[in-house]
């Protein structure tokens, strides 16, 4: 089974506790309400990271808010 991990933020922001790495240099923004209402199914762990199976592993184009680089 395939599960997806989202941070919750960027690096260096108070409160990131998981999901992201301080040498990230990309970044991809999922964009939540349209996931939510595409149907993904979308969780919240105890230590604040947003996990999804996405669609049979995969998270659609429409479904990203942006990326970019830092």
């Amino acid at each position: 089974m395939i599960i997806i991990d989202f941070a919750n933020g960027y690096p260096g922001e108070t409160g990131l506790i998981s999901g992201m790495r301080e040498p990230c240099t990309i970044f991809i923004e999922l964009d939540v309400e349209k996931a939510l209402k595409d149907g993904m199914e979308l969780f919240l762990t105890k230590n604040n990271t947003v996990v999804t199976k996405g669609f049979d592993g995969v998270i659609p184009t429409v479904n990203i808010h942006s990326n970019k680089s830092s």
